[in-house]
């Protein structure tokens, strides 16, 4: 692992294990981002905690891009879904670029069969993501 570490894994309040490893975060700033793992499925039970990490993350450490890591999670459901999206607004709003890297089969189905696959900004991993600082493209602004 390079870069700084921010804040260790840790186990997401009220999120009861689903498969082999409960659902936890990291977040961690490397070059110009803050990198956010997810490890553990995002579902009903833990996105709003994932909601919550990668928006404080958006917050606190001033940082114009952050990657959320999916190489640890099997399964994203519609809440999950619902919460990346939220994150994604609000990213756009504060003129930030809020990526996806490491998608397995599960969550990559899922953006696929919503078509959101198009709208978050996805790369295959963490190299790819980090490479494309700072020339990837620019958060498109976000407007009501």
């Amino acid at each position: 692992m390079t870069g700084t570490l921010i804040a260790p894994f840790r186990p997401l309040e009220g999120a009861p294990a689903t498969g082999d490893i409960p659902t936890a975060t990291r977040i961690r700033r490397e070059k110009q981002a803050a990198i956010v793992e997810i490890r553990g499925d995002v579902t009903l039970y833990s996105s709003p905690n994932v909601r919550k990490v990668i928006l404080k993350t958006l917050d606190d450490h001033a940082v114009q891009r952050v990657i959320v890591n999916f190489n640890s999670v099997k399964f994203l459901d519609s809440s999950g879904l619902a919460s990346l999206v939220e994150c994604l607004l609000y990213s756009r709003k504060s003129h930030q670029r809020l990526s996806l890297c490491g998608l397995r089969d599960g969550p990559r189905r899922v953006l696929e069969l919503t078509r959101l696959i198009d709208v978050f900004e996805v790369f295959d991993d963490m190299e790819t993501a980090l490479s494309a600082l700072p020339h990837g493209p620019q958060p498109i602004p976000y407007s009501r």
